[in-house]
């Protein structure tokens, strides 16, 4: 049953960016009988004709792909996680989303915060180097500015930006 609902969310969360989506898996067991699982995550754009594209396999194999493209990609994967969340027998009290932008277009990236946001109900930690632009923090009720030091290395908080 969760797997079909996981199903379900993620078509239904693809359909929002006119894509189509599927999860598909195999499974075997090792000589430890231990039982292992290859998850598919496929994607291919509304009304295109061409077959699905597994961007699970492409991600991992540095395949390049035909009809989807990278910041596609990332979207496949952060619709499924986000499926997967929704899924989960526990809640935790925050998400922590790691550059989850870096290959999504400035229309997309909103929408997916936006999805996120909605669909969770809980705290958003964003690491994002994107952190430094003025309309991208207006868009959180409050933001830690952490600066970085690799060097070190060392964070520290240098500001706190509260929306009024």
């Amino acid at each position: 049953m969760r797997v079909l609902e996981l199903q379900h969310r993620f078509k239904t969360y693809m359909s929002h960016f006119q894509f189509e989506g599927e999860i598909s898996w195999e499974s075997y067991e090792d000589r430890r009988l231990r039982t292992h699982f290859k998850l598919f995550i496929k994607a291919r754009k509304e009304g295109h004709r061409g077959a699905m594209e597994d961007v699970s396999i492409k991600a991992r194999g540095g395949k390049v792909g035909k009809g989807v493209s990278g910041g596609e990609e990332s979207l496949s994967s952060l619709l499924f996680a986000l499926a997967l969340l929704q899924n989960l027998q526990t809640t935790p009290g925050f998400i922590v989303l790691d550059e989850f932008d870096s290959a999504l277009d400035e229309g997309r990236k909103v929408k997916v915060f936006d999805l996120y946001a909605s669909e969770l109900k809980r705290k958003l930690i964003i690491l994002t180097p994107k952190s430094h632009e003025g309309t991208y923090l207006d868009r959180f009720p409050k933001a830690f500015v952490v600066q970085h030091d690799p060097t070190v290395p060392k964070s520290r908080v240098v500001g706190i930006v509260k929306k009024q």
